[in-house]
């Protein structure tokens, strides 16, 4: 069914077969931000992997600009956050068990109607899950609202956001929220699509996400059918429960593939484990050939016999109670076909005694998840710190005595439920910590501040442009990110990219050169070939419109030319309101109030004139410097 591709491969092919992509959603176990931005992103936004990697980092850059990007983790191994590339990095914390699907959803356009690339895997977003470990992938396509998996995918989004919501105003500009849009686009009726490969085999998969099919995953494979399975074979490398877990599949015979632990020295599974199971004759214990210490087989695989009708199940359900149990388990996502996986296929042979291990690993390895569900963000559009804390039903937050730690910020007292307040914006990969009593200790917990609302970001993600840079870029004197020329971010003296904002200024304009240059970019607006990007244009890229207000805004010399750029700019948001949406554009709007205000005072001044008259010679000057050439 699938052909032996790595899933870089296939993400890549996929994408590529994209008119436009539009949101991004990434579902993670744990989160390597350095593999995300510099060898992910790449493969799953369609960026050239011929070009130089300072070119790759410009498109990247240029990419996220277009598609929103949303990526969700879990906080029990917490990541290194760069704030360096324009997407929202959002953990989700779920008390006592983990939030564990791995997911890459790429929404957008094919053909010309709206459709989902929906990729279910066991493969984190780092460089073990992508490259080094064996790792199980499934992949389909959703383009009509009759498809299981659209149902089934549209709730586990509304799950994730009621989930992560921390009191701000839903929003399409995100990556959950762009994709969840594109699903809505979708029709009712089946939709004729050109044949090929890679598509119409892949539509009928269904989708197992834990929280939707709340009686867990062995329920979900009967696939609603009364009679027992003949046969299930599984493979995973962590197990746990596995006498009950046997049972809870029905099937007649039962096929046990465990991986080795990571050191290479016994299988996963136990001896006290596999002493259980002897007394059941139709369950079998066998150890795969290849799995040598290598490469870490990490993939979680399900084939079910169904009368002579095989079904594969791939994704990310470990065979352990956790793992299995639905919604009062880790939360999980499985993708599940009719036939065979050819790659899957394993040489095996029986399990001996002395193969098997000691004592059982933890899933996954990791510590415990937190006793504590906590959340601290940054609500750009709302300049608002935003946080949730959820503590255990027979506790109170006061028992506890939480304080939240913010940098160059005084601790503050935190409750149960949600909270919010004012202050400014973190510095970029910026942490908190919150402190707590738990008995006579002193505890403390450590995770990263989620930036919100980006689209009301005042930073630059790539390097940061000049005013004179940006009119050159609408002149089309240069290319948007001096990156393509060779210029791209600085390294540091290990090598790791040092990708941070550096300074751009508000340089001498001249009003006509300036006018000239907005003209030609209004132009370009109107023959852009999609929202997508116009919105780029105007909001996200370094030589956007929005850029251009910020550098305005902060220049605190020349008011009245800080005022004609800020209404001559404000004058083509607005025209584009639909696609900027009404608060950005009411957010340029004070910007341009308040710099006419101060241009009125220093032409009542400057001129011994009342503020009518300054007023009225204001709008004068707006009205003949912004005339067009006649030549054009």
């Amino acid at each position: 069914m699938n052909e032996s591709k790595t899933i870089r491969e296939r993400i890549y092919r996929a994408t590529s077969r994209f008119d436009c992509r539009e949101g991004i959603l990434l579902t993670t176990f744990n989160l390597n931000s350095q593999f995300l931005e510099q060898q992910a992103l790449p493969i799953i936004l369609g960026v050239d992997l011929e070009n130089s990697e300072a070119i790759q980092r410009s498109d990247v850059h240029e990419e996220l600009a277009k598609a929103f990007c949303s990526v969700y983790y879990d906080p029990c191994v917490a990541p290194k956050l760069t704030g360096n590339y324009r997407y929202e990095a959002i953990p989700v914390p779920v008390r006592n068990r983990y939030f564990h699907p791995k997911l890459v959803a790429i929404a957008g356009t094919r053909e010309g109607l709206p459709c989902v690339y929906l990729a279910v895997s066991s493969a984190n977003l780092t460089l073990s899950g992508w490259g080094r470990n064996v790792e199980s992938f499934g992949e389909t396509w959703l383009h009509t609202r009759r498809q299981k998996s659209w149902t089934v995918f549209s709730q586990f989004l509304e799950w994730l956001e009621i989930r992560t919501n921390l009191g701000q105003e839903g929003t399409t500009s995100n990556g959950i929220g762009r994709v969840k849009s594109v699903l809505e686009e979708m029709p009712n009726h089946k939709v004729s699509r050109t044949k090929g490969p890679h598509w119409n085999e892949t539509l009928s998969a269904e989708l197992y996400v834990s929280v939707v099919h709340k009686q867990g995953f062995p329920h979900f494979l009967q696939l609603e059918r009364k009679r027992a399975p003949r046969q299930l074979w599984v493979c995973s490398p962590y197990w746990s429960s596995v006498e009950e877990n046997v049972k809870s599949f029905r099937a007649n015979e039962t096929s046990l593939v465990p991986a080795r632990s990571r050191n290479g020295s016994k299988l996963s599974l136990t001896q006290a484990q596999e002493q259980n199971l002897s007394k059941h004759k139709h369950v079998d214990v066998f150890r795969n050939k290849d799995d040598n210490t290598d490469r870490f087989w990490h993939m979680k695989s399900y084939e079910i016999l169904h009368n002579e009708t095989c079904y594969t199940a791939v994704g990310s359900c470990n065979f352990t109670e956790a793992g299995l149990k639905g919604d009062s388990g880790n939360v999980e996502a499985m993708l599940v076909f009719e036939g065979w996986f050819d790659d899957l296929k394993l040489e095996l042979e029986k399990a001996k005694p002395e193969d098997l291990a000691d004592e059982e690993q933890n899933e996954e390895e990791v510590p415990k998840s937190a006793p504590i569900v906590v959340l601290v963000a940054f609500d750009w559009r709302a300049r608002k710190y935003r946080w949730r804390l959820d503590v255990d039903e027979d506790d109170t937050s006061e028992q506890y005595d939480f304080k939240l730690h913010l940098p160059n910020s005084k601790p503050r007292t935190m409750k149960n439920g949600k909270g919010a307040f004012k202050g400014e914006p973190p510095e970029r990969g910026a942490s908190y910590e919150i402190t707590y009593r738990c008995g006579t200790k002193e505890k403390k917990f450590v995770g990263h501040i989620v930036e919100l609302n980006l689209d009301f970001s005042c930073r630059t993600y790539g390097r940061a442009l000049s005013a004179s840079e940006i009119l050159d870029s609408w002149r089309g004197r240069k290319t948007p990110s001096d990156a393509k020329n060779g210029d791209g971010p600085s390294r540091g003296k290990n090598g790791k990219q040092t990708d941070e904002e550096q300074s751009a200024t508000f340089d001498a304009v001249n009003l006509y050169d300036f006018y000239r240059a907005v003209h030609l970019q209004r132009k370009q607006l109107e023959e852009s070939p999609d929202d997508s990007e116009r919105r780029a244009m105007l909001v996200s890229r370094p030589d956007s419109f929005l850029a251009l207000c910020y550098l305005a805004k902060d220049n605190g010399e020349a008011t009245v030319v800080r005022f004609l750029v800020l209404k001559e700019l404000f004058d083509v948001i607005e025209d584009w309101k639909a696609i900027v949406g009404r608060d950005l554009v009411s957010q340029v709007r004070k910007l341009v109030t308040a710099a006419r205000r101060s241009t009125i005072k220093l032409l009542e001044y400057q001129q011994s004139i009342d503020e009518k008259q300054a007023s009225a010679m204001l709008r004068w000057f707006v009205k003949h410097l912004r005339q067009e050439d006649p030549k054009e």
